[in-house]
């Protein structure tokens, strides 16, 4: 038999205070009658001692709240088993999530939330009863790349919602929810930008994946200023799309690298395709950084291993989960309105790009928000 749970009386009886007093400092309720730092910590020592652990589901009743916190994680999410070799175009997804799921923890750990991890389902009826179930008792929930079918739903519920975004609010549609987004189109249009400067006329744009991609409509769009600004005409055929294929970045490369004149430069918009595309870069004969400059959207562990190493954008994953949690937070604690919160991103200045830059981006939204 399990052993039987401590209860708030006993633990306000070996203390040598009244039930309510223990019940305001083990619920961090405000307090009318002040306690003492002497009584707090004779009531916390009695808890600890007794392995006294609150009754979730009754203090929800008293207070509305079950401080849990969700996490609806994405449908091509899940965890490998240990021995398992992981496909190469999803070992970033597991780093990513990861990073999320600390920066997350990091800022509801200390408030005393609880995490509750789920996955969205594909199964349309599945997907409703899923989210239905986990409505029931969590406070508010935080959506990584959120899909357009689960926020149509979620609209459905009064819930205190913040998304994680990969692009700013214009490229990927408003439902009404808070969110957290990257905001690396200003250092994406820095990098071609500076490479225009540096002398470059031939600058390759391998895109996140397909054109319609809200990655690659802001990859693009950065792309096609930064040329304008730099008089730089634009030439259709350096533009492709990007792919989560082993080797497309190698193929591509080489593919490129056959026009006349060919690009001097690469910038990559996904970083499964940046080690490849140094392959191809070397197998069609050109050397790197002297003949051709290569930066990717977003950083990865083997670039550092790679001959030169691979430059590539900060993207700051785990900040972006806590920014998440703390915009959550307000909006549970505090009755904050719907907003937006961007964060930005810098450039990882490594040996396969010559481009230095010696200050910050001319545009940073890090915690600017629009409501």
């Amino acid at each position: 038999m399990g052993r039987k749970a401590v209860t708030l009386r006993e633990v306000a009886l070996k203390a040598g205070v009244s039930p309510s007093t223990a019940s305001r400092v083990l619920n961090n309720k405000p307090l009318t009658v002040p306690v003492t730092d002497k009584t707090r910590s004779k009531v916390l020592g009695a808890a600890r001692a007794l392995g006294y652990r609150p009754n979730r589901l009754a203090r929800g009743l008293i207070t509305a709240r079950t401080n849990i916190i969700g996490i609806y994680l994405p449908v091509h999410f899940d965890l490998p088993h240990p021995f398992a070799r992981v496909p190469t175009g999803q070992q970033m997804g597991f780093t990513v999530m990861g990073a999320q799921i600390a920066g997350v923890q990091a800022v509801t750990g200390p408030k005393d939330y609880d995490l509750h991890l789920f996955q969205q389902i594909t199964d349309a009826e599945g997907k409703r009863r899923s989210i239905d179930l986990c409505m029931d008792f969590i406070d508010g929930l935080i959506l990584p790349t959120p899909m357009h079918e689960d926020c149509k739903i979620l609209q459905g519920w009064d819930l205190h919602t913040v998304c994680i975004e990969y692009n700013p609010p214009e490229f990927t549609g408003d439902f009404g929810f808070s969110s957290v987004y990257l905001d690396s189109l200003e250092e994406v249009y820095r990098v071609i930008h500076g490479w225009a400067e540096a002398g470059h006329r031939r600058i390759a744009l391998i895109l996140f994946l397909n054109k319609t991609a809200p990655e690659s409509r802001y990859q693009l769009a950065a792309y096609k200023r930064a040329l304008s600004d730099a008089g730089i005409l634009l030439d259709e055929r350096l533009v492709v799309e990007g792919s989560p294929v082993e080797d497309t970045g190698r193929l591509i490369a080489k593919r490129l690298l056959k026009i006349e004149p060919p690009p001097t430069a690469f910038f990559v918009g996904r970083a499964d395709n940046a080690v490849s595309v140094l392959r191809g870069v070397k197998e069609a004969g050109k050397r790197c950084p002297e003949d051709v400059e290569i930066v990717s959207w977003c950083s990865d562990h083997a670039f550092e291993a790679t001959e030169p190493q691979l430059g590539a954008l900060d993207v700051p994953f785990h900040v972006l989960g806590m920014e998440a949690a703390r915009l959550l937070c307000e909006e549970i604690e505090e009755g904050r309105t719907v907003s937006q919160r961007a964060v930005a991103c810098n450039l990882i200045q490594r040996s396969s790009c010559r481009l230095r830059f010696n200050k910050e981006p001319s545009v940073s939204l890090v915690g600017q928000e629009r409501g």
